[in-house]
């Protein structure tokens, strides 16, 4: 699952190199799409050209918004960054996020130099009290382990992988537990940072595949199965009922993603039964690329870390193997 489907200190993208020696998996490549009627596109194909173009990219950087719904009606906003560089290593990338709660401040990143992927979390009341942690993870140990067990992936690979970090990963997620359709063809309003445009997009629309809502929900396994709506009520605030994502139909970039859920209460819940009652959806996070520029190169620097003395990190490569194996059996 992606983080924006639990909190924002929850598990974040990994990353591994791929081979580059493949098409992808379950992929067609399309027809040209400005030729076709919208409602002759493909959503879950979109989703796949995304995943794919995007993994392909040589450079790509871009601010970003973040918002979360807390709890009891608590809302944060904060910011971060994205870059991503696919080298002879693979696709080296660094993500931040700051978000500003409380009483107190978050900081996240990973960094993946092509051979280690790093994660850093603090949390602080000031510069002079704060909590941090920092993991480690060898890819190259990661990848060693894949080719011995004859599942390293090539790029582009889409059945029954999840991807191992950045941005390509939250979407791999995405297609891996939603089914989208298509919504509705709009624009947005984008910037590089020195010129800003309107950019036609795809809208699509993600509901749960059942058998991961299944899983997810096991006390409701039996409804879902037999088709019974879910009984929304009895479902953690955190999850979301569908998701929106918009992707640049120029660029094939995902600009935007939201994870909304109704209202649930009891009440809500018996009203919903009627045609009439149409309660308010309500985000519960959201992801917005506010500036953007795609090739144009970067620094090295920024996809290079060293630890500081003091701040030892913990080995998480064995942990990272066992989970990326449950995650490939599905």
């Amino acid at each position: 699952m992606g983080f924006l489907l639990r909190h924002p200190t929850g598990e974040l993208p990994h990353l591994l190199a791929y081979q580059q020696d493949a098409s992808p998996k379950g992929y067609q490549p399309p027809l040209k799409d400005e030729q076709k009627k919208p409602e002759e596109l493909d959503a879950q194909n979109l989703l796949v050209q995304a995943i794919v173009t995007l993994e392909s990219r040589l450079w790509v950087a871009g601010k970003i918004r973040y918002y979360f719904e807390m709890f009891n009606d608590v809302s944060v906003e904060g910011k971060g960054t994205y870059l991503a560089h696919l080298s002879e290593s693979g696709q080296c990338f660094r993500w931040e996020l700051i978000l500003p709660l409380a009483d107190q401040n978050l900081r996240w990143w990973e960094v993946f130099d092509g051979q280690t992927l790093w994660t850093y979390q603090a949390q602080s009341q000031d510069q002079n009290q704060q909590q941090e942690t920092l993991s480690k993870v060898d890819v190259l140990q990661v990848a060693q382990h894949l080719k011995k067990q004859g599942n390293l992936p090539k790029i582009g690979e889409i059945d029954n992988w999840p991807g191992l970090g950045g941005l390509p990963r939250l979407l791999r997620s995405l297609q891996a537990n939603f089914q989208f359709t298509l919504l509705e063809t709009t624009s947005l309003r984008i910037t590089d940072g020195q010129k800003s445009r309107n950019l036609p997009v795809w809208r699509l629309l993600g509901v749960w595949k059942p058998e991961r809502l299944a899983e997810l929900l096991p006390d409701q396994a039996d409804r879902i199965h037999q088709g019974l709506p879910v009984r929304w009520e009895n479902v953690p605030q955190n999850i979301p009922e569908h998701v929106l994502l918009c992707l640049g139909q120029e660029d094939m970039f995902p600009y935007e993603i939201h994870y909304r859920r109704k209202p649930s209460g009891r009440w809500t819940a018996w009203l919903a039964q009627f045609a009439w009652f149409q309660p308010q959806e309500q985000t519960l996070a959201k992801l917005e690329f506010v500036e953007l520029s795609l090739n144009v190169p970067l620094p090295a620097e920024a996809f290079t870390y060293q630890p500081p003395p003091q701040l030892a990190p913990s080995n998480a490569t064995q942990e990272f193997i066992s989970e990326l194996q449950k995650k490939m059996k599905k």
